[in-house]
């Protein structure tokens, strides 16, 4: 083989093996525009807080939606 031919070849292998690696990747979540990030909550807070936490964020979610800012 020459070395043109050799060039050729390693060239085409890897342009196909970064196509087949961007096509694995895992593209980033779409986001809204005006969205707020939350914070995570934390894992290990009792169960009373946790459940308190999500009435607090139920309510919240509930007046957002009436108020029509369905982005929050």
């Amino acid at each position: 083989m020459s070395a043109i031919r050799i060039w050729l070849v390693f060239g085409a292998l890897s342009c196909s093996l970064s196509v087949a690696t961007e096509a694995v990747a895992e593209p980033a979540a779409p986001k809204a525009p005006g969205a707020r990030v939350e914070a995570k909550p934390d894992l290990g807070e009792p169960e009373v807080v946790a459940k308190a936490r999500a009435q607090l964020l139920f309510e919240k979610g509930v007046t957002a939606y009436r108020e029509g800012r369905f982005y929050d």
